[in-house]
């Protein structure tokens, strides 16, 4: 947790006393929800994803797509905004119903300890519940900021905002809050306009309960991730803590993440899962769980952009392809591999690990058209491979095809 403190100085007194004028602290890396049910959920869930890799890692467990128009979004916005009761037509919430929503989320189905307090509704007569503000930022604490009549951008305006900081700038006073458009911006803690004062409340979110087991998945990570047909991807991740005992892994089937399909319920808490990708065009994301021992969940993460799934001629299954057979036997072997095929034209025989990587080239005598070559589990240096998974390739111009076998080693 980072929280910076700058003091602006402007003057010196005649005794060259410095005199104070300025005092910002922000509270770095709370990240940005983007809008998408109302604005009490989005300023909630900056806050607990904030908290999530502290500690706290069974808060957000995966991201999805909001009516294929808002993208990435953490699925604890919309525990939030049903355990608010918020009105997701209109994006209203009642103010009562912000901190118990949160205590909701974090402790009912989270099983963590956190706490939360309203403020009374602030005005001239109680400085706006700043000292609230004050109180949470000075703490590194990141809270909920509602503001009423609030005159923004040539309109009054009623919403919630993620309070991350604040600027005292006698006779001024500011606070900082995570924008619609998702940078820190200094508001005026107040505004007055057309006669007309606005008003607050401050919602805070004390964390409790925290857990040092964590995990986070490191691929894939990235957009723009294109995964094709039956070919190895390795999913990765990082753990924290020491009761972490195995993973579950998952992919989203749908935009949205409301339907998810099983790939590993026990994968050992290696770091690394090969998983091979299925034939069925996706628009997909993973989901890692992590459990103890005891099969108590302690954490969970997801990717946070989607990738999607393509064709390729890396399957097992023969595409558009009539000018050659191929056949293997036996699918386990242990030294020796008989590959089998038929062809018209030149064709390039090649075996991969599991990892994509090629390890054997065999060349092919092409004054036949049928021919059996024999893969003896050596890679191109003569080494004998390790047990595994291979995939044998017979490439004709654009044309593939890859049958799956599995060595032991005696």
């Amino acid at each position: 947790m980072q929280i910076f403190m700058f003091l602006f100085l402007i003057s010196l007194t005649d005794s060259n006393e410095a005199i104070l004028v300025r005092d910002t602290v922000i509270i770095d890396s709370v990240p940005f929800v983007k809008f998408c049910y109302g604005s009490s959920p989005q300023a909630a869930a900056m806050i607990l994803w904030y908290w999530d890799p502290r500690d706290y890692g069974r808060l957000v467990d995966f991201f999805y797509d909001f009516q294929d128009s808002t993208n990435n979004i953490p699925n604890v916005i919309r525990e939030l905004a049903l355990a608010m009761h918020t009105d997701t037509m209109m994006g209203g919430t009642y103010i009562s119903n912000i901190g118990p929503g949160i205590i909701y989320v974090t402790d009912s189905l989270n099983s963590y300890d956190f706490q939360s307090q309203t403020s009374t509704q602030g005005g001239p007569w109680n400085q706006y519940n700043f000292s609230w503000i004050k109180n949470e930022i000075d703490n590194g604490r990141p809270c909920i900021w509602n503001v009423l009549h609030y005159y923004y951008l040539g309109q009054f305006i009623n919403t919630s905002l993620c309070a991350i900081g604040y600027i005292i700038a006698p006779p001024d006073t500011f606070v900082i809050v995570k924008n619609f458009w998702g940078w820190a911006e200094a508001w005026p803690l107040w505004t007055y306009y057309q006669g007309i004062y606005s008003c607050d409340y401050v919602v805070t979110v004390v964390p409790g309960g925290a857990n040092p087991n964590n995990i986070f998945i490191t691929y894939p990570t990235d957009s723009g991730i294109v995964f094709q047909y039956n070919t190895p991807v390795d999913i990765t991740w990082d753990s924290y803590g020491s009761d972490i005992d195995y993973v579950k892994l998952w992919y989203a089937s749908s935009y949205d993440s409301t339907e998810w399909t099983l790939i590993d319920s026990l994968a050992p808490n290696t770091g690394i899962y090969t998983w091979i990708v299925p034939s069925e065009s996706l628009c997909a994301r993973i989901n890692l769980q992590a459990f103890s021992v005891l099969d108590s969940l302690e954490a969970a993460d997801g990717s946070f952009y989607s990738f999607t799934t393509e064709p390729t001629g890396i399957s097992e299954e023969n595409t558009n392809i009539t000018e050659f057979t191929f056949n293997i036997s036996p699918n386990i072997f242990t030294n020796r591999l008989n590959i089998e095929f038929s062809c018209s034209e030149p064709i390039s025989l090649e075996i991969y690990d599991i990892s994509g990587r090629l390890i054997r080239f065999l060349p092919i005598n092409l004054c036949y058209q049928n021919k059996s070559v024999c893969w003896d589990g050596t890679d191109n240096k003569g080494k004998k491979v390790s047990s595994g998974i291979y995939f044998v390739s017979l490439k004709q111009k654009n044309k593939i095809s890859v049958k799956k076998v599995v060595r032991l080693v005696e």
